[in-house]
């Protein structure tokens, strides 16, 4: 529980303002408050007066007389709550000062404080508290208090020399560093300064604070009070943006932040890229940079977007249309009402090929887009280009064909593909044949290496064949083959046959003998036949 209450005590500084004088004339009001006892109010009351009369700069007004003065202006010092109520209670009773006491309990301890109020500016001048663990303990410690405020004399206690007058600073923060003509002075509160007559600039300085500054004139033998309400230093600042177009949506850093017309947005120092987006308008896209305390404002005028007309023909119905890329309907679509500017037109449909097109669209202009529906093929093509004709084409292992020869139309998959051409080398690859494509090959054969293979047999008249083909009868001269294996075979009727495999080097000569051996028939035959001649 907390407990805020301003006793019922002013002591007054009852002296005449002038630049000279002294011990002024003081009266002291007893202390009354709802939160402490009639005791208490009066023991403060007591110390107070004892301590300031302790001072010896002071006179004690006399009591009755003070009460008097009060009575017949039915004024009560403890209802003042503000300025200009102690003003008037002042100069009521021609007082320079007043001394005004309040009581806190901001906790379970009580809190006793005494502020000097200065009657011709209005303002505070200096302020003073006392912590304490308990009433009597605050009651014993008010001649420490009472020394501590009134450790330096107040501007009306001064000699003022001629040609001087007096600066007084009411700040709304204690611990306000004060600046008298850009040289620091001291911290709130503090009492007036003696300054020359002129023009004077005072300033106050606190962190987290903005700081200020204002230029007074002083008068000679005049007190000035120069007053400051401390505004804390912002973290953020403001951008205001002046959208006459409703619903318009405000993207800060890609992100919503509100529409118009409410476009007043705080953020935190740093750069920012703003854009506004309506529907039917142009972008309105910006970046600014923004410092704490700043407010920046900016009008937003949204331009309408110039519009223009597609219309797409396409070939057949319930085809998909799709507009740079979002689908739009089906196949008719009619006209269609669009921004001006680069478009992709296209159509889609299963079983049959996509197609697109880009178009110019200018404001106020027609452009009319057709299309041609294809059915999406299912086979692809292969042509081959052989260079040597009459070369043998295999597909799969398969005789396909003979070059020269056009293409193949083949279902989508992946092909082998060997040429072979007596006397050259057998040339293989592989194809992938994909559905509406044209694969196009060429194929060098080259020509093998060849070599001699001389075949020697034992009886004449024999067939002789090189890789299962007649080359002719024995005796043969050498035969010219291409390198590689081979097979070289005889026959002869009443003896075996006989075959061999002949493996030879581009450039050798290979050397192949065949000796005979008669069938058992055929050499029954030949003893008989051999008895009768003789």
């Amino acid at each position: 529980m907390s407990f805020n209450v301003t006793l019922g005590l002013a002591i007054i500084l009852s002296c005449v303002a002038s630049v000279s004088f002294a011990n002024p004339d003081i009266a002291i009001i007893d202390l009354h408050g709802k939160s402490i006892t009639s005791h208490d109010a009066e023991e403060i009351t007591n110390r107070l007066t004892i301590a300031i009369q302790e001072l010896e700069r002071f006179e004690i007004i006399d009591q009755t007389r003070l009460v008097e003065i009060l009575s017949e202006y039915k004024m009560k010092p403890e209802s003042c709550k503000d300025r200009q109520c102690f003003q008037e209670l002042g100069r009521l009773i021609d007082a320079d000062a007043l001394i005004i006491a309040q009581i806190e309990w901001p906790g379970t301890s009580p809190l006793f404080g005494v502020r000097i109020f200065d009657v011709h500016s209005g303002t505070i001048v200096k302020r003073g508290w006392l912590e304490g663990s308990s009433v009597q303990e605050i009651i014993h410690d008010i001649p420490r208090l009472v020394n501590q405020t009134f450790d330096q004399p107040l501007p009306t206690e001064r000699n003022i020399s001629p040609g001087f007058g007096v600066v007084l600073v009411d700040v709304s923060q204690d611990s306000t560093e004060i600046y008298l003509d850009n040289r620091s002075v001291g911290f709130t509160p503090v009492p007036g300064y003696i300054v020359k007559a002129g023009l004077h600039i005072v300033g106050v300085s606190r962190p987290g604070f903005i700081r200020e500054s204002q230029t007074i004139h002083i008068s000679a033998g005049d007190t000035s009070t120069v007053s400051f309400v401390l505004k804390p230093r912002p973290v953020t600042g403001i951008l205001e943006l002046s959208i006459p177009e409703p619903n318009a949506v405000v993207f800060i850093a890609d992100e919503e932040r509100g529409r118009s017309p409410e476009t007043i947005v705080e953020l935190n120092p740093g750069v920012y890229p703003v854009t506004i987006a309506k529907t039917g308008y142009i972008d309105w896209k910006k970046t600014y940079e923004i410092a704490a305390g700043d407010t920046i404002f900016q009008e937003v005028i949204l331009k309408k977007v110039p519009m223009g007309y597609v219309r797409v023909d396409v070939s057949r119905d319930s085809i998909d249309v799709f507009l740079d890329n979002k689908f739009i309907g089906t196949s008719p679509t009619g006209i269609l009402f669009i921004r001006s500017g680069i478009h992709t037109v296209g159509i889609r449909a299963e079983g049959f090929i996509s197609e697109s097109r880009t178009v110019e669209v200018f404001p106020g202009d027609t452009v009319t887009v057709e299309f041609k529906v294809t059915p999406r093929p299912t086979t692809g093509k292969i042509v081959l280009d052989i260079n040597e004709d009459d070369a043998s084409v295999y597909l799969d292992g398969e005789f396909a064909g003979r070059s020269p020869m056009e293409s193949f139309e083949l279902k989508p998959g992946e092909y082998s593909i060997t040429v072979k051409k007596r006397d050259y080398l057998d040339t293989s690859l592989s194809i992938d044949v994909s559905a509406g494509k044209i694969t196009q090959t060429r194929i060098n054969l080259r020509k093998a290496p060849f070599g001699i293979i001389y075949i020697d047999v034992s009886h004449d008249g024999a067939e002789v064949f090189m890789d299962n083909k007649r080359i002719g009868i024995s005796p043969v001269p050498g035969y010219r083959v291409s390198s590689g294996v081979h097979m070289v075979g005889v026959r002869r009727p009443g003896f075996f046959g006989e075959s061999k495999r002949v493996e030879l080097s581009p450039g050798d000569t290979a050397y192949v003998d065949f000796t005979l051996q008669p069938r058992p028939q055929a050499r029954e035959l030949l003893l008989e036949d051999e008895v009768i001649v003789k």
